[in-house]
């Protein structure tokens, strides 16, 4: 007689593994994208340029020139900008992505070195860096989480097209970091975290101030950003 596969040797049932389900993306419609504008841009900022938000790109056909819609369509654009107006595709933008996506538009075009100041933006690299190369001796038991994140990002950085130590690489290191920090690690800086989270959560929070305070500068409401909004603006 076969053996059942979930016996072992001695009989006994043994577990299975949990398989992994996979959560298929939804997408946000145009009211939720056009509240998420009300919530970060001030009246006056939507009364003085309206952006435009449809459900799909080919609701813009005949507004703007098809190779701009060719463009953005072959990128997989969430947002664009096309003669200083901005436009934002429902259909693309995550359920919950569309604060960051608009702050990605608005500000984060600018490149982080403007939002943040390119010292800051080396320090923090610079940071993540010392976390992914220190030794760790076997007395210190396993590895601490940043030191975890921190090898994974770079990692994914140095895959970039990007030469290490510039500018532009800092960064990716920043935006990956950012990235799986919170959305793999679950790290919210807003929010009381596990006390092994402490280094990780000093850098977003290093990281939140330089981004809020520009944010700031430039009208819009950083107090009602979620961690998943920075990772949406730092990522693009």
């Amino acid at each position: 007689a076969e053996r059942d596969p979930q016996l072992s040797k001695k009989g006994k049932k043994t577990k299975q593994a949990a398989q992994p389900v996979a959560t298929p993306v939804e997408y946000s419609t145009p009211e939720e994208v056009q509240q998420a504008v009300g919530e970060l841009l001030t009246p006056n900022q939507i009364a003085r340029k309206p952006p435009v938000i449809v459900n799909t790109l080919s609701d813009l056909r005949g507004q703007i020139p098809d190779d701009t819609i060719d463009q953005v369509s072959a990128a997989g654009g969430k947002a664009f900008t096309y003669n200083d107006q901005d436009y934002y595709i429902a259909s693309s933008i995550p359920k919950g992505a569309a604060k960051g996506t608009i702050l990605h538009e608005k500000g984060g075009h600018l490149g982080l070195s403007k939002l943040l100041g390119e010292s800051r933006v080396k320090a923090l690299a610079k940071r993540v860096n010392t976390w992914a190369t220190e030794a760790r001796s076997s007395l210190f038991g396993k590895e601490k989480v940043e030191n975890i994140i921190a090898k994974e990002a770079m990692a994914r950085a140095n895959k970039s097209k990007e030469k290490p130590g510039t500018d532009l690489y800092n960064q990716e290191v920043i935006a990956y970091f950012t990235e799986i920090a919170v959305n793999k690690y679950g790290i919210d800086p807003t929010k009381n975290q596990p006390k092994e989270f402490d280094k990780v959560v000093g850098w977003l929070k290093d990281l939140w101030a330089g981004i809020t305070a520009s944010l700031k500068k430039l009208h819009y409401a950083p107090q009602k950003l979620t961690a998943k909004d920075v990772v949406d603006l730092v990522m693009g």
